[in-house]
């Protein structure tokens, strides 16, 4: 899934596998609300709390951000990627740290579920090409 504008201009990624935070609308709203950072946490104005997820991107390249997302039978993100449309609203937070890839290791070894591929797919890139 790509999502885009000019509001993601401002995003950089300076490590692989770093992280950034999807917020998608709660089921039943007609639209994205933006929740507020209260006590400990993000809350909406009735109280509840939003849908946020921690996600790799797979790839930003200017204003566009492509997310891999596994569509199934369950899941907020699934359902969401799933019936999402040019102009549904969803929000970006990030990015978190990444790995710093120590340039001296004699080898590596990358290991993870289907959830990791984005950030094992960023990592392959950014590792250096002999070893």
């Amino acid at each position: 899934m790509q999502l885009s504008g000019q509001e993601l201009g401002g995003l950089s990624i300076t490590e692989p596998a770093a992280s950034i935070r999807l917020l998608i609308p709660s089921p039943g709203d007609a639209e994205l609300v933006i929740p507020e950072w209260k006590s400990n946490e993000f809350l909406r104005p009735d109280g509840s709390r939003p849908i946020i997820r921690t996600m790799t991107p797979r790839r930003l390249d200017g204003e566009t951000l492509t997310l891999e997302i596994v569509l199934h039978d369950e899941g907020a993100v699934s359902a969401w990627a799933a019936s999402a449309a040019v102009g549904d609203g969803a929000a970006i937070s990030g990015t978190g740290r990444g790995y710093t890839i120590d340039p001296n290791a004699a080898g590596f070894v990358l290991a993870g579920d289907e959830s990791a591929m984005p950030a094992i797919s960023q990592l392959l890139e950014w590792l250096p090409a002999t070893r």
